[in-house]
């Protein structure tokens, strides 16, 4: 019988014991990994929940499902050791507890963010109504408690945040593992309820009803010193409006003559709209370089010498260099562009400092 199998190729003798021993307790090995990697699977299925009902970015729920995808990868391998699977084990709760880091130092900064955002609001509109005469002393004071319940939320969200993130960071040195990516902004909300204070959400919704508050009351009687702050405010606003036309206007103009060169007229008109929604720049250039002032408006199609017929040519057309005497007449025209811009320079300049000094002065704003 052993001569039929040496002449088959096999061993007519016994398994070793010992090796089998071995194998079992290699796959016993492997088997606890996997189990333990199972258990990453399912905190990341709880993780990626988690996100769902705190409407995180998806750009997290992204790394989760990543993760998931290397997870699911070393479950289904069997061609690596029991020490090369426990080092991608390692591997991957290191990457999950990275990405959890992460994304709960965003929903925190977002939560205190947003308490931040709640109490500069309602500070901006108290100076507001503080500068306003008209308002009564029982609407300033609901205004001036609700600055004062914004600050205090304000102050005990970050403080409350700052201890979750320390005691976040001690569990992970104490090998606890990670807590909730909510935790910090779920212990700040509780923390409101048991000082009765507003959430930020709350707070602005409070400051709309003081607002609709405080436009009831100006409705119930008229008021000359009110009225002649909203006629001031309405001037002062077109004027401003009407100084930002006019810069744009001449900036598209002295950018379409500084390119006049250009063929293609749908090139010119995209340089008329570059200089008006940048007429800073043409107008600052044409100070250093002013360019020559071939036409009113812009210099699309060319026209004979000294023939205008009608308003669009007026507008629209330049005379060709053809002489001397017409480069030199654009030559001089250069001063005219030059005192253009700085004249629309420091007029708009005016503009807003008038408007600037006016707002923090009269409207205290």
């Amino acid at each position: 019988m052993s001569d039929i199998l040496a002449t088959l190729g096999l061993s007519a003798q016994r398994p070793d014991p010992a090796l089998l021993l071995n194998q079992k307790e290699v796959d016993n090995q492997i088997g606890g990994i996997k189990t333990n990697i199972q258990d990453t699977v399912n905190s990341i299925d709880l993780a990626k929940k988690a996100a769902e009902v705190l409407g995180v970015s998806k750009d997290y729920t992204d790394k989760l499902d990543g993760l998931r995808t290397k997870a699911a990868t070393l479950l289904e391998t069997s061609n690596m050791s029991p020490d090369q699977l426990e080092k991608k084990r390692a591997e991957l709760d290191a990457d999950l507890e990275k990405v959890q880091k992460e994304q709960a130092d965003s929903v925190d900064t977002r939560t205190i963010e947003e308490a931040k955002q709640a109490m500069n609001t309602v500070e901006s509109r108290l100076l507001e109504i503080r500068d306003d005469p008209t308002t009564s002393k029982g609407l300033l004071k609901e205004y001036e408690d609700l600055n004062q319940v914004a600050k205090e939320a304000f102050d005990t969200i970050k403080e409350t945040i700052d201890k979750s993130a320390k005691a976040r960071d001690a569990a992970k040195k104490s090998g606890e593992g990670f807590q909730n990516i909510g935790e910090g902004s779920g212990t700040a909300a509780a923390a409101l309820t048991e000082k009765k204070l507003m959430t930020p959400k709350d707070i602005l919704s409070k400051l709309d009803e003081l607002d609709k508050k405080k436009a009831r009351e100006e409705e119930k009687e008229f008021n000359m010193q009110r009225f002649a702050k909203r006629v001031r405010k309405q001037i002062r606003d077109a004027f401003i409006i009407a100084g930002v036309v006019i810069a744009g206007v001449v900036g598209g103009i002295l950018a379409t003559n500084i390119y006049v060169g250009e063929r293609f007229w749908a090139l010119k008109l995209f340089y008329f709209l570059y200089g008006a929604v940048f007429f800073p720049f043409p107008l600052l250039y044409s100070l250093v370089s002013p360019p020559a002032w071939h036409a009113t408006l812009i210099p699309i199609y060319e026209r004979p010498a000294q023939e205008v017929h009608g308003f669009t040519d007026y507008l629209f057309s330049y005379e060709p260099i053809t002489n001397d005497a017409f480069e030199n007449r654009l030559k001089g025209s250069r001063f005219w562009t030059r005192l253009m811009s700085g004249l629309t320079i420091g007029g708009f300049a005016a503009l807003i400092g008038v408007y600037r000094l006016d707002k923090y002065f009269v409207t205290g704003g």
